[in-house]
């Protein structure tokens, strides 16, 4: 849900395109909402968003079948990878151009600044530039919502996102309060497909 006053579309400098801006950033806050509740969903929790499903962190972590290992010990980002990469079944590790390390963005940083100790232009790319980083191949994914501690390593192709029906958009003026009410209503659901396909690190 998003209220918005009668104020800000009397006074926003966009005029009548102030809707549309509104729009845009309606879309990405839902779209970031989505892989929050992907990766950190807990019907336990305190949170009353995140326990609205079970996310990735959740579903491999309760799975026997997926790969768990405890990373707290690591010395850095350089050794975490490396453990999850060794942990990984071979069979699925064939094409690592598949695989990928989610990542929160404070990891990947912290490994980008142990690329750019080496005394090379390469070394050097890695801290001027915004290129991706790897790790043996694979690329190492920052995602916003993801948590430091449980980087996972999986492909992208074993994520599923399951969508129900049309994601729907209504809006509702409110004149005694002074406000608009937008509602978006989404019938989602994630998991995996292939619970040994994922490697995910438990500090």
């Amino acid at each position: 849900p998003y209220n918005v006053n009668y104020d800000f579309f009397e006074e926003n400098i966009e005029g009548a395109s102030a809707e549309e801006a509104l729009n845009r950033a309606f879309g990405t806050q839902f779209a970031n909402d989505i892989v929050d509740l992907m990766l950190n969903g807990d019907e336990g929790s305190a949170n009353a968003f995140l326990q609205i499903n079970d996310g990735i962190y959740d579903l491999a972590i309760a799975d026997p079948l997926a790969n768990e290992i405890v990373v707290s010990g690591a010395a850095d980002q350089k050794a975490v990878l490396k453990l999850l990469l060794a942990a990984h079944p071979d069979k699925y590790k064939i094409n690592k151009s598949d695989l990928v390390y989610l990542v929160s963005p404070t990891f990947e940083e912290n490994y980008r600044a142990l690329l750019g100790e080496r005394a090379t232009a390469m070394g050097d790319a890695y801290l001027s530039e915004s290129r991706r980083s790897y790790y043996q191949g694979v690329e190492v994914y920052p995602v916003a919502q993801a948590a430091t501690d449980k980087p996972v390593l999986t492909s992208w192709k074993n994520i599923a996102v399951g969508i129900g029906r049309d994601i729907t958009r209504e809006i509702e003026r409110k004149p005694r309060f002074q406000h608009v009410e937008y509602t978006i209503t989404a019938k989602m659901d994630f998991n995996y497909a292939v619970s040994e396909a994922i490697t995910i690190g438990n500090g």
